[in-house]
């Protein structure tokens, strides 16, 4: 789970480490995703840009989250000046290339820390019903092929499983927010990255 307020006092002090070794994954992730697939290369540029530029104004951000949201915007906006400019090497042949452009960034904004929130919380779980989480959401495995790999009862699968979302509900409110729907109207309408 990150600390943000560690790294962000970090941050205001000139150190940037601890932001890269606990930020700098889910950074160049977004930077990727805002890159697309052809572009993806640049998302250490990207990042690196960002990070600089914004420690070059943390005398203006005064919260942690205005802190994030400024290094969100900084990814997105040197993203998007690479898009503009492979889409002026292609002559705007394809109007499509384009369509970044206009991407809502607050959804993507929301997006992206939503699922810091989600992998935080998964993260925090206990070995065992992280590994449930594995076997169940990321493998696909059904209950009986997991508790056939873990040498348990169905039923202790199901007990796993149902303490894991507790724990999940817990750690992410029970209550979705504005943000929260705006996420999930947004992941209906597009597909899930890998």
């Amino acid at each position: 789970m990150i600390d943000f307020d560690s790294v962000f006092d970090s941050f205001k002090t000139g150190d940037a480490s601890l932001l890269y070794r606990e930020m700098y994954s889910q950074l160049l992730g977004y930077a990727r995703k805002v890159l697309g697939e052809e572009l993806d290369i640049f998302a250490a540029d990207c990042v690196q840009d960002a990070v600089m530029n914004t420690y070059l104004h943390i005398d203006e951000l005064h919260s942690i989250s205005s802190w994030h949201a400024y290094l969100l915007s900084c990814i997105h906006n040197k993203a998007l000046k690479y898009v503009r400019k492979q889409n002026a090497r292609h002559n705007y042949e394809d109007s499509d290339e384009i369509k970044l452009e206009s991407h809502d960034f607050s959804i993507e904004m929301i997006r992206q820390e939503t699922l810091t929130r989600l992998f935080a919380a998964i993260d925090s779980l206990p070995e065992e019903l992280r590994q449930i989480f594995d076997m169940s959401f990321e493998q696909g495995l059904k209950t009986a092929e997991i508790a056939e790999a873990l040498c348990v009862s169905e039923r202790t699968v199901k007990s796993r499983k149902h303490r894991m979302l507790d724990l999940l509900r817990s750690r992410l409110g029970t209550n979705p927010d504005d943000a929260t729907l705006l996420l999930l109207l947004y992941l209906a309408s597009s597909p899930v990255p890998n």
